[in-house]
């Protein structure tokens, strides 16, 4: 550690200047009169001075700046020493100071090119970028840094590229030359590029010449290209531009139209299916079967007789339900009373392996009644609204109610439908009593109604409508 106390005075003030250097080097110094912003962000420098109606490049910028930005101003004249004292500058933007016609709204028109005196970029070894689009240039300065990495020439007048314009460019990897020669820069003369102009740049890797009324794709393009652009251009193949556009391709032939028709309306049929489905798959099911039973018409099973006296149809997932069935339905209706009776039963008589649909089918065709055993929660599923319709078709073809209800629970009053069954046919509904004294009636009422045809039944004031 330094102790100032002991130095003279003269020592103090240098030992402070000397260590106060750094911080003053450090520090971005440029006058106030300079007519840019100057914004530093880490070892970066940038000077913006764009759209400030300059006419030379200003003095006073700092010595450790990196960009610098001089679009749309009116400097007609890039001197050797414009950027003296710069040789830090790693990017020089000098677009839009001297446009041949107005493209930008801020764009500035002159109708004398800019002039860039033969060097005035040399001394700049850390320059990388370097623009100057829209300055009506007609040919490709010289004496350009070597180590440039990226030139913009686009909008100009340069109607010609020889090998010796990019001679120096060694280090040259993207390069855009387009717009110098199209409609709204026109030229009366076709754009020419010396065969292997550009062979020898070994870094090159873009290469845009787009709108240069070009009639031919140059040729000896180097290895190292990547990217080429040459739309809008006058480049023909075989008679045909090479961008060639087939009008007919755009117009709607009745094959795409057809097809378009089509798919629409199948996707709108999936997407409807697919909701009816979700919403209504039990009654599209029997509204299916039902309009195919009316167009093929009704047809007997190949045997006429019936096999058995009932179909019972109940939940077999509720225990409690298939257990009265299995032990009381099934002993009082088959093993006592007279005559037994035979019931077809889902777990002893429906075919192993046959469909849901096919198996109610045959039960209820060979059965003289079908009787549900119903919850109210089976009322609401799936499977007891299959078999009840498929019930009911027989009611519908063959003129006979084979239907009859079993509640174990108390039916729901508000149905209108059971109101109307029980004015039409009320020996077809019946309740399970919680009596068990009224139990024999229920066996006698149920065995009575197994063993008479139901539209004998039914009160004489609806017979004439049956």
């Amino acid at each position: 550690m330094m102790i100032l106390g002991s130095m003279p005075h003269s020592e103090v003030l240098i030992a402070l200047v000397l260590c106060c250097l750094p911080s003053l080097e450090a520090t971005l110094w440029y006058p106030k009169s300079l007519p840019c912003d100057v914004k530093a962000n880490g070892n970066t420098v940038n000077v913006d001075c764009t759209e400030r109606a300059l006419e030379n490049v200003p003095l006073g910028i700092p010595g450790n700046a990196t960009n610098v930005t001089l679009t749309i101003n009116h400097i007609p004249l890039i001197k050797l020493s414009s950027f003296q004292g710069l040789e830090s500058l790693i990017e020089i933007d000098l677009r839009c100071n001297c446009v041949p016609i107005k493209i930008g709204p801020k764009d500035h028109v002159c109708s004398k090119s800019m002039a860039i005196e033969n060097g005035s970029f040399l001394h700049l070894r850390n320059l990388k970028s370097l623009y100057l689009d829209g300055n009506q240039l007609s040919s490709i300065p010289r004496g350009l840094p070597p180590g440039l990495t990226l030139l913009s020439l686009e909008v100009n007048n340069i109607h010609t590229i020889l090998k010796e314009n990019l001679s120096e460019l060694t280090n040259i990897e993207v390069l855009y030359f387009g717009q110098n020669c199209y409609y709204r820069n026109p030229c009366n003369v076709s754009y020419h590029i010396q065969e292997g102009a550009f062979f020898h740049l070994e870094n090159l890797t873009l290469l845009s010449l787009k709108s240069n009324n070009l009639s031919y794709v140059p040729r000896k393009l180097p290895a190292s290209l990547k990217e080429l652009y040459l739309y809008n251009n006058n480049i023909e193949k075989k008679g045909r531009s090479v961008i060639f556009l087939d009008v007919q391709t755009c117009q709607h032939s009745s094959l795409s139209i057809i097809l378009c028709v089509l798919l629409t309306s199948l996707v709108l049929g999936f997407i409807t299916l697919s909701i009816s489905t979700h919403l209504f798959l039990w009654d599209m099911w029997y509204t299916y079967h039902f309009c195919l039973a009316k167009l093929k018409g009704y047809s007997h099973l190949s045997s006429q007789a019936t096999i058995y006296d009932a179909f019972i149809v109940y939940d077999k997932k509720d225990q409690a339900v298939s257990d009265w069935v299995l032990q009381e339905l099934q002993v009082h209706l088959e093993e006592q009373g007279d005559p037994p009776l035979q019931l077809c039963l889902e777990e002893r008589d429906w075919i192993p392996g046959c469909p849901l649909i096919d198996n109610l089918c045959e039960s209820i065709q060979q059965s003289k009644k079908t009787v549900f055993i119903l919850t109210n929660k089976y009322i609401r599923s799936g499977n007891f609204k299959t078999a009840f319709y498929l019930a009911h078709q027989r009611l519908m073809d063959e003129k006979a109610d084979v239907i009859l209800l079993i509640f174990l629970e108390t039916f729901p009053r508000h149905s209108k439908y059971l109101r109307l069954r029980k004015r039409l046919y009320r020996r077809s509904l019946l309740e399970w009593p919680s009596n068990p004294q009224a139990q024999p009636y229920f066996w006698h009422c149920l065995r009575s109604a197994m063993l008479t045809e139901g539209h004998r039944q039914y009160n004489k004031l609806f017979q004439e409508t049956l």
